[in-house]
């Protein structure tokens, strides 16, 4: 069992808050980096899954921020203007779809001693490019690259990973 945390100090009274994954983690973290985004109010910003408040933000979609607890049109537009481009690799990650690591299922296994951030990189800017240049829905950019790399796991360069999603896409 893995525990990740995040402990405040900056509050009137230090706090402790718990996340089922290292992945909930760095995007709690990045979202107490916007102007008005305390931990509390971040924690409480949570009840949603992480993929669908980072597609959320990818798509500029305030309306769906304006309805977690805590988050109101000027923390929304804040939040919109300071990470839509930072949630990519988030974006990414489906609810129970994230393994204990924060790792999205199909990824490349790791070999012993070597760290996953190539393909999470590798799969952060392809979803980039579906998504900012070629017209895909935040959704649908992710899942053609989780479908990608479940028929092929070892995909090493961003050319590669184009081919086999629209080597998937063929009738």
């Amino acid at each position: 069992m893995r525990i990740h945390y995040h402990a405040t100090r900056d509050q009137p009274r230090p706090v402790l808050i718990g996340f089922t994954s290292d992945l909930d983690r760095e995007f709690f973290e990045k979202l107490i980096t916007v102007k008005d985004i305390g931990p509390m109010v971040a924690a409480r910003a949570l009840v949603a899954p992480v993929a669908e408040l980072a597609a959320a933000i990818a798509r500029q979609d305030e309306r769906a921020l304006r309805q977690l607890p805590g988050i109101g049109p000027q923390k929304a537009k804040n939040i919109v203007a300071q990470l839509q481009a930072k949630v990519s690799k988030f974006a990414l990650a489906r609810e129970g779809s994230v393994d204990r690591a924060g790792e999205a299922p199909g990824a490349p296994p790791a070999a012993p001693g070597e760290a996953a951030a190539p393909a999470d990189a590798l799969r952060a800017m392809v979803w980039e490019i579906l998504v900012k240049q070629l017209g895909h829905r935040p959704s649908e950019a992710s899942q053609l690259i989780t479908d990608a790399f479940r028929r092929k796991g070892e995909i090493e360069t961003p050319e590669e990973l184009f081919d086999e999603i629209y080597r998937g896409r063929r009738p």
